[in-house]
């Protein structure tokens, strides 16, 4: 985490934090149909910001972006390789807005 200055959202006072995780890998066995076994092996790494209210601690808003690389073998073949990116916004909702009012 790293403090990266202070910000306003919706004019309200917030403290903007920044977080990266570091690359992260995983390696998984699984069975998706009898008798088929596959292998799968990656990293996954992402980043972003939050808008931390000053008062209360609660996330204002942020992002978080996160890149994924897999690939999938069967028997020691490579089936599929892929990269995924994905973005996630996260924003505080009054209950109006909530109860889509």
């Amino acid at each position: 985490l790293e403090f990266r200055g202070l910000t306003a959202v919706d004019e309200v006072p917030c403290a903007l934090i920044a977080f990266d995780s570091g690359d992260a890998s995983y390696h998984m066995f699984m069975t998706p149909a009898p008798n088929m076994e596959i292998e799968v092996v990656g990293r996954s790494h992402y980043q972003g910001e939050l808008s931390l209210e000053l008062e209360s601690g609660w996330v204002r808003k942020g992002y978080l972006t996160e890149m994924v690389v897999s690939e999938v073998t069967a028997g020691g073949q490579s089936l599929v390789t892929s990269t995924t990116e994905r973005t996630l916004e996260i924003r505080l909702l009054t209950e109006e807005q909530f109860a889509g009012r």
